[in-house]
């Protein structure tokens, strides 16, 4: 670097002696004809000597014209006219560079201007003792550079910092408390109205007993008694508010507490335990743990990532991507499920429930009405107070008061699956079974009970009617040739048990075979009980069959002696009287 300064003096001291003239840079022939020393690049520039105020002022004899870069104030200063430094400013009306070295002035009882570039003016107990500084009032302190203090007892401690109204403290660098008794602590912390403190970089708080830590940078406060502890960027407008830590967090209204980052609370009472990103809106709202929530309305709770609630006092206790819309509502565990109404409860995986007081407890169950119970996985049960048990899967019961449950006692294998009921109070207990009606019960596989009061506890057995007798009932899962296949009921009630119509899986047939002395069961191809009649076919010998078989019988009107009705039967070939 050494041997560079020299080549530069000679070269310097070469042309001026040679040419009177210097051309440094680019083009160096091309010099304009009044220059002395002329310079020229569009890629580097010009660098002036570098000093501090000290190396500044010790200078030996400086002449007028000279210049340097001060690296205490960041700023060109010329030496001229008046043997002073003066620092070289923009062009701005009105304005005029502050001489460095001018003398410092104190006006008023007990003011002191110590220090250079200093005025403390007009007032009593002044001190004005940085570089550059202002005091003006009553018992004002400016004690850093650049400071401004100016009121009643304020004081303005650091460099760039100002104090305005009273008793205000000012002492982060560039700092501004003004109004009473407002305390800005950090670099570019901004304290206005009345007994704030910011000790947050680059922040500010407004209003009356707002208060941001040291360690909440770049956060904002405005109304009162609101407080950012920790974080960053946090934004807290309202009443009473607190902002524990995280970024960026947004809290207005009053007496809401966030935690976590890039959460944003609106309205009273609000909480955000820990969590991103959630939102929360209207009174005593809480996101215990979890990211992407939205809970909206009043005293709703959440626990769990991407959960929606809105209305009255909901809770979703564990899980993700619930929905819960209503009063009351709570989502115990699961995630995906959707809540609706008043009262439901889920504990469950993409589960539904719609209206009053319903329970899903099983995957993709789904309850909608009043006080339905549905724990059976892929299941429905709409209107009141229906009931579908875990051990059964696949099923429908819509109505009043119906369940579907697996027939332990007599289905201990197979388990109730894919039944369907409709109507009231119906049981239905078998795989793929049926109930429809009210009062009804099948417990069998793939059985069906219709009507009212009927039973079907047969393998794929059929009963309709009201009050059937199945004392032929074998509650098997097999093909039994003696057990009940179809029967319709004419009974009057439980005691009172009797069919109009039987039929067996092995083709016995029985007509009023349950009668009031008792019930039976078919006891040929065709029983027919009673002390009534059977009417059979009646016709004249020309419309007899004309494909007739063995064992056929009918009442011929006109084939007996002198035209006169007789019953007859086909014996394979001719009709013979009987």
């Amino acid at each position: 670097m050494k041997k560079i300064f020299l080549l530069f003096l000679f070269t310097v001291s070469y042309a001026s002696v040679t040419l009177g003239q210097v051309k440094i840079g680019d083009n160096p022939g091309n010099i304009s004809p009044g220059s002395v020393l002329e310079l020229e690049s569009t890629s580097r520039a010009l660098t002036l000597p570098r000093m501090t105020t000290v190396q500044m002022e010790a200078i030996p004899s400086p002449v007028n014209g000279m210049i340097i870069f001060n690296t205490d104030s960041n700023c060109i200063y010329l030496y001229k006219s008046g043997n002073v430094w003066t620092s070289i400013s923009p062009s701005i009306p009105g304005y005029e560079p502050w001489p460095y070295n001018s003398v410092p002035a104190a006006q008023g009882p007990g003011a002191i201007g110590n220090a250079k570039g200093i005025i403390a003016l007009t007032g009593n107990g002044l001190v004005a003792s940085g570089d550059y500084s202002h005091a003006e009032g009553l018992n004002s302190v400016a004690s850093g550079k650049y400071a401004w203090s100016v009121g009643n007892a304020d004081t303005a401690s650091a460099n760039g910092s100002v104090a305005m109204g009273t008793e205000n403290k000012a002492s982060g660098i560039n700092s501004l408390a003004m109004g009473q008794k407002n305390i800005a602590a950090s670099q570019s912390a901004v304290s206005l109205g009345q007994e704030n403190a910011d000790s947050g970089w680059a922040s500010l708080a407004m209003g009356l007993k707002n208060s941001i830590g040291s360690q909440a940078n770049y956060s904002h406060t405005l109304g009162y008694n609101n407080r950012i502890a920790a974080g960053w960027a946090g934004i807290v407008l309202g009443e009473s508010n607190t902002i524990r830590n995280g970024r960026a967090n947004m809290v207005l209204g009053a007496n809401s507490i966030a935690d976590g980052n890039f959460n944003s609370l609106l309205g009273k009472e609000n909480e955000t335990v820990t969590g991103n990103t959630n939102f929360l809106a209207g009174e005593k709202n809480k996101v215990l743990s979890g990211n992407s929530n939205i809970v909206l309305g009043f005293n709703n709770s959440s626990a769990g990532n991407y959960n929606h609630l809105s209305g009255n006092s909901n809770s979703n206790v564990a899980g993700h991507s619930n929905i819960l819309n209503g009063q009351n509502n709570i989502n115990n565990a699961g995630s995906s499920n959707a809540l609706f109404g008043i009262g439901n409860t889920a504990n469950a995986y993409y589960a539904a429930a719609i209206g009053n007081g319903n329970t899903v407890q099983n995957e993709s169950a789904v309850a909608f009405g009043n006080n339905n119970k549905d724990s059976g996985w892929a299941s429905v049960t709409g209107g009141f107070e229906n009931v579908i048990e875990s051990s059964v899967k696949y099923s429908s019961s819509f109505g009043y008061k119906n369940i579907s449950a697996k027939n332990n006692a007599l289905l201990s294998t197979t388990p109730g699956a894919a039944t369907f009921s409709a109507g009231a109070a119906n049981n239905n207990s078998g795989y793929g079974s049926i109930a429809l009606g009210g009062n009804n019960r099948s417990s069998n596989l793939f059985s069906l009970a219709s009507n009212h009061n009927t039973l079907s506890n047969c393998y794929a057995m059929s009963a309709f009617g009201h009050f059937n007798d199945t004392i032929a009932a074998y509650p098997g899962q097999n093909f039994i040739s003696g057990e009940m296949l179809f029967s319709i009921g004419n009974g009057i009630d439980n005691a009172s048990r009797r069919n109009s119509f039987t039929m067996l899986r092995n083709g016995f047939t029985s007509i009023n075979a349950s009668a009031n002395t008792g019930p039976n069961i078919p006891r040929a191809e065709l029983d027919v009980k009673g002390t009534g009649a059977l009417i059979v076919p009646v016709g004249t010998s020309a419309q007899r069959p004309a494909t007739p078989v063995v064992g056929m019988i009918r009442l011929c009107s006109d084939c007996g002696r002198g035209g006169t009705a007789v019953m007859q039967g086909f014996d394979g070939n001719n009709w013979v009287d009987l």
